[in-house]
């Protein structure tokens, strides 16, 4: 039965082909992009079977659509692509959305454009999203293309095209701990992208509404949800514990809205402001509300921003951004150590850089831990621990 619906989508795919209205790929001086839209599947909602997440199994609700027409120059100074050029090798450029069961699409109307080949993808739910480059993409939020999110794709490509270069290259340090703590939380690992936007991946990041950290939480928010904040330690800076927090945030939203727009939008602008808007206008449907005025303009370009850098990440080649430099995935192990101790000297001692120790820990705001701290748990490079035990048992041990 899935299998002979697949083949109506795809019918009805290629007759709405027939009917197209052309639209060229947007092409600047100084950038390039191809446009992507949804086209509703014809599978019905019946078929998907939710999960504690609420996301689809196995089924295809939405399929992205990709126009692989380029110009003929990159303007990267990399190798031309064209509509014969491997952009879709292996037909892993080709993404499928998974829609959650019941909620209702929200994606507004597609435009028309030339589709030369689409090819849907099922994931299994759980399952790892893998960035390989011959890995096919999936999402497990609701993707849409229209003008907001052009304007964002855009935007990446041009004014935040160096900036949007940095997320990207820290993105496969952070990445794998952020989805790897959402999947544990039974969350859409997708989500990951709203640190993306919220600090480009930066333990560092703070904002002048003294939001700090990844996932960018104020005090008070951080700390309903269990982060600690003193003079010495500020766990709204660990990519792990923050992470955890930001996942159940996420969650209490998603169990309001049932909407991953609103959840999204909610995290910009509050929950409250969110649960307002639609006792106001009557509606849970994000796009309305944007094209309503009702939301802040931050929080209107909030959702299209997050689906742009979503899209953009997933296949950079195809949006002009070639050679990244991606960095290194963070590799550690866990040790508690004793007040006292400082990151510095630990890093002298195993023959790492401070650099190094205080990446792997930026809840340290000093670079220590006071005295009057029995024992915290910090991560340490991967196979340094005993370098590290005898480092405390000559230090600390014999000293006391």
């Amino acid at each position: 039965m899935i299998h002979s619906r697949l083949a109506v989508c795809m019918i009805l795919l290629l007759a709405a082909c027939a009917h197209k209205q052309e639209l060229n790929p947007v092409t600047t001086a100084s950038s390039v992009s191809w446009p992507i839209l949804p086209i509703q599947s014809a599978i019905p909602a019946s078929d998907a079977a939710p999960n504690q997440a609420g996301l689809a199994q196995e089924t295809t609700a939405t399929v992205l659509a990709i126009c692989t027409a380029a110009p003929s120059k990159d303007v990267t100074g990399g190798p031309a692509l064209t509509a014969s050029a491997p952009m879709v090798a292996n037909s892993g450029l080709i993404p499928k959305v998974e829609i959650p069961p019941g909620q209702k699409n929200d994606l507004g109307k597609p435009s028309q454009i030339n589709i030369p080949s689409v090819k849907t993808v099922a994931a299994k739910p759980g399952s790892e999203i893998d960035s390989a480059a011959d890995a096919p993409l999936i999402f497990d939020i609701p993707v849409v293309y229209n003008s907001r999110v052009k304007y964002w794709i855009s935007y990446f490509q041009t004014t935040g095209r160096n900036w949007y270069i940095k997320w990207l290259e820290r993105s496969s340090r952070y990445l794998p701990i952020l989805q790897k703590t959402l999947k544990r939380h039974e969350l859409p690992q997708d989500l990951a992208y709203i640190a993306m936007i919220e600090s480009g991946f930066s333990s560092q990041a703070s904002s002048s509404a003294k939001a700090v950290g990844p996932w960018q939480f104020i005090r008070e928010t951080g700390a309903r949800y269990g982060l600690k904040v003193s003079w010495w330690l500020d766990e709204r800076r660990d990519f792990q514990k923050s992470t955890d927090a930001a996942a159940k945030y996420l969650k209490t939203m998603y169990n309001m809205f049932h909407n991953w727009y609103l959840v999204a939008a909610g995290y910009n602008t509050g929950e409250n402001r969110i649960k307002r808007v639609i006792a106001k206008h009557n509606t849970k449907n994000f796009w309305k509300m944007a094209r309503n005025k009702a939301l802040e303009r931050e929080t209107e370009d909030y959702v299209p921003k997050l689906i742009a850098a979503l899209l953009i990440a997933k296949a950079p080649q195809m949006y002009g951004f070639n050679q990244i430099n991606y960095n290194g995935a963070l590799t550690f192990d866990h040790f508690t150590v004793p007040g006292g101790t400082r990151l510095d000297q630990l890093a002298d001692a195993i023959g790492v850089t401070d650099k190094l120790m205080q990446e792997l820990n930026p809840e340290l705001i000093r670079g220590y831990v006071p005295n009057f701290v029995e024992g915290h748990l910090i991560r340490i490079p991967k196979g340094t621990t005993s370098q590290v035990s005898r480092y405390i048992r000559k230090t600390f041990v014999t000293e006391r």
